[in-house]
């Protein structure tokens, strides 16, 4: 009885052994929940600062209305922080203007799957999206991405990974003065910058033109299009860009300086 004893023991011992690599660990992937599958078609983002508080993806922030926003739908665990691991899991921001009047978007950068924002009449002046590279499309809908009427608004920068734009996402942001379209870009809406009549130079990197139909920038309240002065493009897709509609929303077309 003691031998069957000592010899089930051994086999243990030997199963055990079995389950774990040469360095002693387990081979089942030690994953904490922080580290996102790497995509190697996917840009690689550049290396953000360290947090100020590294428990803490709001102490990256400089509005206290985004930051409240964030503590309270997204602090899963009501520990009075965002970790790393919560932000990853957001897929959507939506701030009512009317509850959290927003002026700086500081901070988005780190939700690195966010999918849909929504910020219709806050008070931004700038939006960065360059870093949610999970951003493929904006969309007039309150249950899609909509920036319209934020009448501060004077600075937009696109992810790399966005294909196309809907009609009136940008509709009175009339301080808006110039945009850079990413080559990603596939389709854009007729009318997404409606009513952005300052809106005088737009630089579009797409090779091929993108599809798109109507006005850009909307038609005034005398059934008039408005057309903005400058669209810059590769140099090679000039003449594509002058043989699409594109040409209707441009008093020139010139190469990208």
């Amino acid at each position: 009885m003691k031998k069957l004893f000592i010899c089930l023991s051994a086999l243990g011992m030997i199963l055990i052994g079995c389950s774990k690599n040469d360095d002693g660990e387990s081979d089942k992937p030690n994953n904490n929940g922080n580290e996102q599958p790497e995509n190697p078609n996917e840009p690689k983002l550049p290396e953000l600062p360290a947090l100020p508080d590294p428990d803490d993806v709001c102490s990256a922030m400089d509005d206290l209305n985004f930051m409240a926003y964030c503590y309270e739908n997204f602090d899963v665990n009501k520990d009075g922080k965002v970790s790393v691991t919560e932000a990853n899991a957001v897929n959507k921001i939506k701030i009512s203007y009317s509850r959290y009047f927003v002026s700086s978007l500081k901070g988005i950068e780190r939700f690195p799957n966010l999918r849909k924002v929504y910020l219709h009449k806050n008070g931004i002046h700038a939006i960065d999206l360059s870093y949610n590279l999970k951003i493929t499309s904006l969309d007039y809908s309150e249950y899609d991405s909509d920036f319209s009427e934020c009448t501060g608004l004077k600075t937009v920068i696109f992810p790399k990974t966005l294909k196309s734009i809907g009609s009136k996402v940008f509709w009175d942001c009339y301080r808006l003065a110039e945009i850079e379209l990413p080559a990603s870009l596939i389709s854009i809406e007729a009318d997404a910058f409606q009513n952005c009549t300052n809106l005088m130079k737009i630089t579009c990197h797409a090779l091929t033109p993108p599809t798109t139909s109507g006005y850009l920038l909307g038609i005034n309240n005398y059934g008039k299009p408005y057309i903005s002065e400058n669209l810059y493009v590769p140099a090679e897709s000039i003449q594509a860009y002058k043989d699409s509609p594109w040409a209707n929303n441009f008093k020139n077309i010139l190469p990208i300086e």
